[in-house]
């Protein structure tokens, strides 16, 4: 419907449109959350850091795949579909259950 009508005039913006949760998303084709994950890798030392992304839909595929072996990829959604990340968590539970095991080996 609105996807249909909107689509052409997004791309020709240079943008793309997502269905998420909760609403219709409007992305720039050449800014994504993969770009700034490459920044900040480029930009800091990491070599010692622990590094965990973590992302619930679609756009946070560009990060994951960014990240590559430099960090945990952890894809937090009840829903399950291919994705880059290399674990799934439901949240909350889960979710508060990673961040305070991840906390307590970071503190380490």
């Amino acid at each position: 419907a609105i996807e249909t009508r909107w689509n052409p005039e997004i791309k020709s913006l240079g943008m793309e449109m997502h269905n998420f949760d909760g609403g219709i998303e409007f992305k720039l084709l050449s800014v994504n959350k993969g770009n700034a994950v490459k920044k900040i890798l480029a930009e800091n030392d990491v070599s010692n850091a622990a590094i965990a992304y973590l992302g619930d839909d679609l756009t946070d595929e560009d990060a994951f795949e960014a990240l590559g072996d430099c960090g945990l990829k952890v894809y937090v959604n009840h829903n399950i579909r291919k994705t880059y990340a290399d674990i799934r968590i439901t949240p909350p539970e889960e979710l508060y259950e990673f961040l305070d095991r991840w906390l307590e080996s970071v503190q380490k």
